[in-house]
């Protein structure tokens, strides 16, 4: 049934049903259009906020009832129905954000309530109630060691612009921060790269690097990749959470600061502004935690 959808819309033969209509999406555009052009957030973040405030809209509005009617009692059982669905308290703390930024938006341009934004409860988070830890770097080098050979894979990088072959440099830029950041190419990555290009990558007009095997060729989804690397990491029997490319993130941070690497330079390699961000890795450091556990005091209580 996959194969033929995808031929049916490659063919421009499937008739998709349309989208169910969100109430007030003229208010929700205009918010996705402040949230760009006005806070300039990046667009994963944009899509996120829009995608909290839609499924407010359609749960708890309709066209017909002004958004000037929606009320705090509204919003608490919204926000209630997530937690009772299981959502955890980080992610139902983000849909608040959306919700009170909307409002907001709302307030500004006189169709919300006043007040209404600021009276949105937000679910509190502890710092650091969670511990970030990616796999062992030995289950990282298995995990690497188990993709080599001739067996074709897919992988999202960059865009062909982004790898510069003579000085042998690769440009990342950040979705959430909009800064490039530039990294040294590898002669194992590169000649890996230029082995792609040469006999694997499908004909297309498209600048990203890497497509999918799958007809009609297109750039890998970021959903594409956590699956590919989640059922990768199953198979050889690594458990991290989450199961996907974000736990080499973290197993790549922690393999940095085992090896003596200062929070500044981790910091830098990972894209973060603020060094708090860093700093969450330092909690599974267990060999110089217990390096200050076994501080002597002198007799000081």
């Amino acid at each position: 049934m996959q194969c033929a959808t995808s031929w049916l819309c490659f063919a421009g033969l499937l008739e998709t049903p349309a989208p169910p209509a969100v109430p007030h999406a003229d208010r929700l555009a205009d918010f996705v259009t402040s949230l760009r052009q006005e806070r300039g957030l990046s667009a994963s973040t944009v899509a996120a906020y829009a995608a909290c405030v839609r499924a407010f809209l359609q749960r708890h509005c309709s066209a017909q009832r002004s958004l000037a009617e929606v009320t705090i009692t509204d919003l608490d059982r919204h926000l209630a129905d997530l937690a009772a669905r299981g959502l955890v308290r980080m992610t139902i703390q983000f849909h608040a954000k959306a919700l009170r930024a909307f409002f907001q938006n709302g307030e500004a341009v006189g169709w919300a309530q006043p007040g209404l934004a600021a009276a949105i409860p937000m679910p509190r988070i502890y710092s650091g109630e969670t511990v970030v830890a990616g796999p062992a770097w030995e289950d990282v080098q298995r995990l690497l060691g188990a993709t080599d050979g001739d067996r074709p894979s897919e992988v999202r990088v960059r865009r062909l612009e982004d790898l510069d072959w003579e000085a042998e440099m690769l440009r990342v830029r950040r979705p959430k921060t909009g800064r490039t950041q530039v990294y040294p190419l590898a002669p194992t990555v590169g000649d890996a790269i230029l082995r792609y290009l040469r006999e694997v990558r499908p004909p297309c007009g498209c600048r990203e690097v890497f497509l999918t095997f799958r007809k009609p060729s297109q750039p890998l989804s970021r959903a594409a990749v956590w699956q590919v690397v989640g059922v990768q990491m199953r198979r050889l029997g690594i458990d991290a959470r989450p199961c996907g490319p974000h736990a080499l993130r973290h197993a790549c941070a922690q393999r940095l600061l085992d090896t003596g690497f200062p929070m500044k330079a981790i910091g830098d390699c990972l894209g973060h502004r603020d060094p708090a961000s860093t700093a969450v890795y330092a909690r599974v450091d267990l060999a110089r935690l217990r390096q200050v556990a076994d501080l002597d005091l002198e007799g000081l209580a």
